[in-house]
């Protein structure tokens, strides 16, 4: 398949040998950040912004993919100004999604290949889950300012409720 105006690529992601709805999704809105944070509305959530994976078949246009692989020319990775710094961890992959489509390009997801990935292999060893969950909550916001310009009681909203995730672990 050819991919027109390619920004990133990223193969299936296999997680405990099968393979991840988070193989690519769609950039979330800030309600789909709200249901997120709970954990009676994320399967909706999931099952809104998840593409459908079928296996074999060509490279698809995606909005988002998993920052665990993904490949591009270097040009572009530059041209996009990298990953943003005002983000550790969380958040990553949307930003350099919004990037891409601001500049006219698309990402792929290439359905005839796939990787194996050690969910939080990495970060379960340096962090804790209050840790991650600030993370996340940072990144998810600072989105928000950025590109949906979104005021200041919904942030305080977002906050709130992702407070609220806090207090179920």
């Amino acid at each position: 398949n050819n991919c027109k105006n390619p920004g990133f690529i990223s193969p299936l992601m296999m997680v405990n040998g099968k393979i991840s709805k988070l193989s690519a999704w769609k950039l979330p809105n800030f309600l789909d950040d709200i249901f997120d944070s709970t954990n009676f509305f994320k399967f909706i959530v999931n099952k809104r912004i998840c593409y459908k994976i079928l296996e074999n078949q060509d490279n698809i246009p995606v909005d988002c993919l998993p920052g665990s692989f993904i490949m591009s020319r270097k040009s572009i990775f530059f041209e996009l100004n990298n990953f943003d710094k005002e983000t550790f961890l969380y958040g990553e992959e949307r930003l350099l999604a919004k990037k891409v489509k601001i500049a006219g390009l698309t990402n792929y997801l290439c359905q005839k290949f796939y990787y194996h990935h050690l969910v939080s292999g990495s970060i379960s060893t340096i962090e804790n889950s209050f840790s991650h969950i600030d993370y996340l909550i940072d990144s998810r916001i600072y989105y928000h300012k950025k590109y949906s310009k979104i005021n200041k009681f919904i942030i305080k909203l977002l906050k709130y409720i992702i407070f609220l995730k806090k207090a179920e672990i």
